[in-house]
């Protein structure tokens, strides 16, 4: 069949299967554009290895009602297939457009096929979720989320029963029920709840998601003592306001909200983009923090899994990384157990391995076991998963990835903004008791292992011989030849074989799913990563960088970022 009269019969299923009226008038005023028929026909939507995300529209390539509802069908077809007939789920939501629509829609399916559904009643953050889940002891839950993306994307993430993120072999078989699905099935969600299908959950679960947390703070009596210390938070129109509240206000600690940014709102019209690791979007919370006396800022990505911040040091507003955030969090989580004398055997430490190896240094110095996994939280809440499985004693303290995600109690399994958010508080409200900034704190940390600088290179390598392009470059690099580094690499390991080389000779070590990323470790303990992109046509390096001085770390950075801008010109060049 020919591509034009494919388009044609897929335009015409969309238009007698979707039954929302703004998408189905979309797609009608879109018969005689044969351009824009071919951008929204020609591919599918994929549903990958967590879900789906796209550009909100009528289509197939798009995120619209139908193929929430053709993923839930493929979705609900698998677990009742893989998990039994007597089956529930939670389904929640953020501020993005049609949010709310997409919830419904993929609730209309589960309850038609039989299946429990837990939804709800107001939009909740991912954290939410993961808990809900485990809380309500469902088979699986749904997110419709498209994290800090810009605001014409939306997106459905799936959950599996431990509240984590879907992993093979799960994500594997829904993509291929998914592609199966021939019929959808809807239940009136008025009938739903007469045959006690849907359940909407209103706030007994909010209040059971504060409980969990609440023993994450620890120090509660220093918090009262320093109320002249006081926070501004941000929402940025997301999901976060509500449970970030909560959990400030049952604690005692003083705060401001941005109130311009607290309405839920899907354009997100006060930010260029909600994500709290650009500084623009934290502009109007540092205006208030000076306006109000505040020397933190804390802000929540839509659906508030990450978290950024800003902190007040010598009169100037400084943004900390992620890599720093992580650092501050798990030295503080170490050392209050250590104080504390409640540090509990077996305890361990997960973070990605392009995180800041900072981290590891400051677990071991606590004698805190530490894991490094692949990109994704989703691997870090398999590592817990393991680890609970395992008949060793062990006790999860604290997992972090570079880009701004962190979990610190095993009561969820994913990023957690708001529970972070708490400890993080109490770590500046401690050090501010002992005349210090989290800078100085950090500065302190630094002092004691080195000086650690991150950053990243990305590289796109477009059209058809981009790929191609990709994998010469990544090949070229598996040699082992030092001809592209001018710094001394004493160790290569390869995560896709599994191998490690060190010392002229190959050792099969790595005991982690294969994937195709490249880690040269420097004579200085210095880390590079290269890892292309499964999606899209660009390739990341990952410079994860030490130094005994500020100054020597920012020398070994420029002289790195030259190295690899050469070797990415050979190759772009091609």
């Amino acid at each position: 069949m020919s591509d034009e009269k494919s388009i044609q019969q897929k335009y015409q299923n969309y238009l007698s299967f979707e039954k929302h009226p703004s998408f189905l008038s979309e797609a009608q005023q879109l018969a005689n554009n044969s351009d824009e028929l071919k951008e929204r026909f020609i591919y599918d939507l994929e549903f990958g290895t967590g879900g789906l995300r796209g550009i909100i529209g009528a289509g197939s390539n798009r995120m619209n009602p139908y193929i929430v509802a053709r993923s839930s069908q493929g979705l609900a077809s698998y677990a009742k297939k893989t998990a039994g007939s007597s089956l529930s789920t939670v389904v929640s939501y953020d501020s993005r457009r049609y949010s709310r629509d997409f919830a419904i829609e993929a609730a209309k399916v589960f309850t038609a096929n039989g299946i429990k559904t837990y939804l709800f009643e107001e939009l909740s953050p991912v954290p939410m979720l993961s808990f809900a889940v485990r809380h309500y002891q469902a088979q699986f839950g749904v997110m419709i989320t498209a994290s800090h993306n810009p605001p014409e994307y939306n997106g459905y993430k799936v959950y599996w029963k431990d509240g984590a993120q879907v992993l093979p072999p799960h994500d594997h078989g829904i993509v291929h029920s998914i592609k199966e699905t021939t019929q959808v099935a809807y239940m009136n969600p008025v009938e739903a709840q007469e045959h006690g299908l849907l359940i909407m959950i209103e706030d007994e679960i909010h209040a059971a998601y504060q409980d969990a947390i609440a023993p994450l703070i620890q120090r509660p009596q220093l918090i009262q003592e320093q109320k002249d210390f006081s926070i501004v938070y941000t929402p940025l129109h997301g999901s976060g306001l509500h449970p970030v509240q909560q959990a400030l206000q049952r604690h005692g600690f003083s705060f401001h909200i941005v109130s311009t940014q607290t309405d839920p709102d899907g354009d997100f019209p006060t930010v260029s983009s909600p994500n709290p690791e650009d500084p623009k979007a934290m502009a109007l919370a540092i205006e208030l923090a000076r306006e109000k006396s505040c020397a933190l800022v804390l802000a929540t990505d839509p659906d508030a899994d990450r978290i950024g911040a800003a902190v007040l040091h010598q009169g100037e507003f400084s943004l900390l990384t992620g890599n720093q955030i992580g650092a501050i969090l798990l030295d503080y989580l170490a050392s209050r157990c250590t104080e504390l004398q409640n540090l509990p055997l077996g305890s361990y430490f997960v973070n990605s391995i392009v995180s800041s190896t900072l981290h590891n240094k400051i677990a071991k110095s606590y004698g805190i076991s530490d894991y490094r996994v692949l990109t994704g939280f989703k691997y870090i809440a398999e590592k817990i998963r393991t680890m609970e499985k395992s008949q060793q004693r062990s006790h999860f303290l604290f997992g972090c990835e570079e880009s701004y995600g962190y979990l610190c109690t095993t009561v969820i399994r994913d990023k957690d903004a708001i529970s972070t958010l708490l400890v993080l508080c109490e770590c500046a409200v401690w050090n501010h008791s002992r005349g210090r900034t989290l800078i100085d704190y950090l500065e302190q940390i630094y002092q004691r292992f080195g000086y650690f600088q991150e950053t990243q290179i990305s590289a796109e390598f477009p059209g058809s011989r981009g790929k191609t392009l990709m994998q010469d470059l990544m090949m070229h690099l598996r040699k082992g030849k030092q001809d592209w580094c001018s710094k001394n690499i004493v160790r290569i390991v390869d995560y896709k074989s599994g191998k490690t080389f060190m010392d002229g000779q190959y050792e099969k070590n790595i005991d982690l799913p294969s994937s195709n990323v490249l880690e040269f470790t420097l004579e200085d303990d210095s880390v590079i990563i290269a890892r292309p992109s499964g999606t899209e046509p660009k390739i990341k390096f990952y410079l994860l960088l030490k130094g005994d001085s500020r100054d020597l770390l920012d020398k070994t950075q420029q002289e790195i970022q030259q190295d690899i801008h050469n070797l990415l010109q050979k190759f772009q060049n091609k």
